[in-house]
């Protein structure tokens, strides 16, 4: 299956271009740029294998020919820390490369599309991962350095409410997206989602509304296409800011979803972010996508 590049709410590019860091001795010509630097897909189907339809673009700004190797990583294999609310793609190899090693000549560009495939596994719906790539020169014989840089890919799966399999990973949301349709403003509109905790212990999660991007530039969860920002946290907010799990069991939780009278948006409608952060452990998080009555 081929993915409409143009259809937005499919796919969300960030503009992020990440220049070289290099691994060893710095030195003027061991230079590459990789773009995008950064993407994230959403709403990929499970079980299909998904032409992603953008390319990534490896230049080469060296003055002589290299040889350039691209491959994907688990997020844990180069980093402690990464986007929050994602956690780690179980297996790297599920996105992948038309090619795994391209020549390039010096100033010279070359191009290699991104295929993504899910295994078939209802536990797989309701995801937020995140999964690295490195591109690295290929070191000759008489080389000391190579020149490396990792772009950070999220994808999240589709979201399904009717699954028969526990969510995937120690903390499970489902759905991962929650549709309020025909949101009148100044009229409160309810919408739940339920906490899996598929760990051995018990947990105590902590409920939050949030506006990625309000208090770091640093990169974060991004907007969905077609949607804004709500104005103020406080428009969705969780009935209970605390819940308790214990381990192999699940909970539904209520929203509140308010928006103030008169509050107009210039797209489809309005989009929120609920985080779920456990006592221990990575948080994750439900988008919440309003739709106004008017």
């Amino acid at each position: 299956m081929k993915i409409d590049v143009f259809r937005l709410h499919k796919l969300c590019l960030l503009a992020l271009i990440l220049f070289f860091v290099v691994i060893g001795p710095v030195t003027a010509g061991a230079g590459l740029k990789v773009s995008p630097g950064a993407f994230c897909l959403q709403n990929a189907k499970i079980g299909e294998t998904l032409d992603l339809g953008i390319d990534t673009v490896i230049t080469n700004k060296d003055d002589e020919e290299k040889v350039f190797v691209i491959k994907t990583f688990k997020a844990s294999e180069v980093t402690d820390e990464w986007v929050k609310g994602y956690t780690a793609m179980p297996d790297p190899s599920w996105l992948y490369f038309d090619t795994n090693e391209l020549k390039i000549g010096p100033g010279q560009e070359a191009k290699v599309r991104m295929n993504l495939r899910v295994p078939d596994k209802a536990e797989y719906y309701n995801q937020h991962w995140v999964v690295y790539a490195e591109v690295t020169t290929k070191a000759g014989e008489k080389k000391m350095f190579k020149a490396a840089i990792k772009p950070i890919y999220m994808i999240e799966t589709q979201a399904n409410t009717d699954i028969k399999a526990r969510p995937y990973g120690e903390l499970g949301l489902v759905p991962s997206t929650v549709k309020a349709a025909v949101v009148a403003p100044g009229t409160e509109k309810k919408e739940s989602f339920s906490i899996y905790n598929n760990d051995k212990v018990k947990h105590i999660y902590t409920l939050t509304s949030y506006i990625p991007g309000l208090l770091s530039a640093n990169l974060d969860i991004n907007v969905t296409a077609g949607y804004e920002w709500i104005k103020k946290e406080s428009w969705v907010s969780p009935a209970e800011r605390t819940v308790e799990v214990e381990p192999g069991e699940e909970k539904e939780v209520t929203l509140k979803v308010l928006i103030p009278k008169g509050s107009k948006c210039g797209d489809e409608g309005w989009e929120a972010i609920v985080m779920v952060k456990p006592d221990k452990g990575l948080e994750g998080f439900v988008r919440v996508l309003i739709e106004p009555s008017e």
